[in-house]
């Protein structure tokens, strides 16, 4: 199967589908690879699979095949599909520096939880009782909906910043420090900032801010 790679998880399987091979061959091989660790699979509890297509983006349609064909085993339930690249509405009009984010663009229900190792861009749906998690910042697309928990530097990373319009979210989470959204929905648009003072507190700026808020996290970005 040289399209596709599996890597085991301590929470389920990694599958990369290689951005170089044709899609038509990706999904062959995807079938058999699945046919293959659903009858090696003994266990009754699900599994959860992440999908990275790395440097391919993915249509909605082609997410939609990918997503049909996982949902066809009992055993295995998609937590989210990523890709090392942006749209290219999104590049032309964002900071150069956000080329080395992950792409999440999946639905997160009730209950799902989705981590992501690094920065993220979010162009998705996250449901009340849904929870998205990074290491890294967390910058949400304008149109986003964002109603359930927002974790940037998960899990105790508070020089992280989330970006975006998140008035709608049950709780933002930066590192270890929190607040619910009565707390600050009326002072959200959609270049808000969040992020943690010297005061071990969450405050609100806009994106435009954060040469002065955060110098250090900028360079970091910027250096990606």
């Amino acid at each position: 199967m040289d399209n596709v790679v599996l890597k085991g998880r301590k929470d389920g399987y990694e599958i990369i589908l290689k951005d170089t091979s044709a899609f038509d061959e990706i999904i062959i091989d995807l079938k058999a690879l699945l046919q293959r660790l659903n009858q090696d699979e003994s266990s009754q509890q699900k599994l959860a699979l992440t999908v990275s297509t790395g440097h391919r983006l993915l249509t909605a349609e082609q997410q939609q095949q990918v997503t049909t064909i996982i949902n066809d085993y009992s055993h295995f339930v998609l937590s989210t599909i990523t890709a090392d690249v942006i749209p290219v509405p999104v590049a032309t009009t964002e900071p150069k520096w956000q080329g080395g984010m992950r792409l999440v663009t999946n639905v997160i229900r009730s209950g799902q939880v989705v981590e992501i190792d690094g920065d993220v861009l979010f162009i998705g749906t996250l449901h009340c009782g849904g929870t998205l998690r990074a290491t890294g910042s967390i910058f949400i697309y304008s149109g986003s909906v964002t109603a359930g928990i927002i974790h940037a530097g998960y899990p105790n990373d508070s020089t992280q910043i989330i970006v975006g319009d998140f008035a709608a979210a049950n709780q933002i989470r930066l590192g270890d420090t929190l607040e619910v959204s009565d707390a600050y929905a009326d002072q959200i648009t959609a270049t808000s900032m969040a992020y943690v003072n010297d005061l071990h507190m969450i405050n609100y700026s806009t994106l435009s801010k954060l040469a002065e808020q955060k110098p250090k996290l900028l360079r970091h970005l910027e250096a990606r």
